[in-house]
This record gives C-alpha cells, structure tokens and sequence, in this order.
C-alpha cells in the first residue's frame, strides 16, 4: 500500500444527498441520506471564535484532500463515517496536482456543520 493510499484510509466518507418528498399538505420534506462513498481526508485548518445571537461559537475550517477523480462543488455536503461528523464544502475542487504528479489529488475547503432533515 502507497504512502497516498494510506492517507485516505485513515477515514471513510461518503457524499450527502439532499432528497425531498412532498409532505402530504402542500409542502415538502427534506431528507439527507447516504450517497456515494468517496476516498478523502480532512484536516483542520483554523478555528475561530464567532458571536451568533449574544454567544460564543467555534467556527472550525478544514481543507479537504480527495482523489482528483471526486469533484467535489461549494454547497456538497459529506458525512465521516467513523463519527458522523458532517462538512459542507466551501470552495469548488479546482485545485488538483499537476497531471504530470503521481499524487492524483484535489483540495477544497469545508466546515463542519450539522445536516438537519426537515418535519
């Protein structure tokens, strides 16, 4: 096993779909379930302090590595299977080695974040 396969080994994640259904009355349910599995690995990159209505929170932001087959869009969400940690992704995975680079890989940014359906 490579160096690079090692590195994504460390964590499984797997891409969330947001699906909808409508809810019987007019309106509509959203769901988010399981999609795709993908090999990627997050680490983080900053955490600041936020005020969000008269309180404190911690903002964490990651940088996502990914294979460069996966492209992944600002607004995609993921889910880390070993926590159910969930990260939405901030910027679009254009950044990748050069294709002449064995590393084959993409960066993104993301943030943690909680997926919520809706009732």
């Amino acid at each position: 096993m490579s160096l690079k396969d090692e590195y994504f080994q460390r964590d499984k994640f797997v891409i969330m779909d947001k699906t909808t259904m409508p809810d019987g009355y007019g309106g509509v349910i959203t769901k988010w379930v399981e999609g795709s599995p993908i090999e990627a690995t997050v680490e983080e990159t900053q955490t600041t302090g936020a005020e969000i209505a008269r309180g404190l929170t911690e903002k964490k932001t990651f940088t996502l590595f990914t294979k460069s087959t996966v492209f992944l869009q600002r607004g995609d969400a993921i889910k880390r299977l070993s926590d159910g940690q969930s990260f939405i992704i901030t910027s679009d995975a254009e950044n990748r080695t050069p294709n002449s680079s064995n590393l084959n890989m993409r960066r993104c940014e993301a943030e943690e974040t909680v997926l919520k359906d809706s009732e």
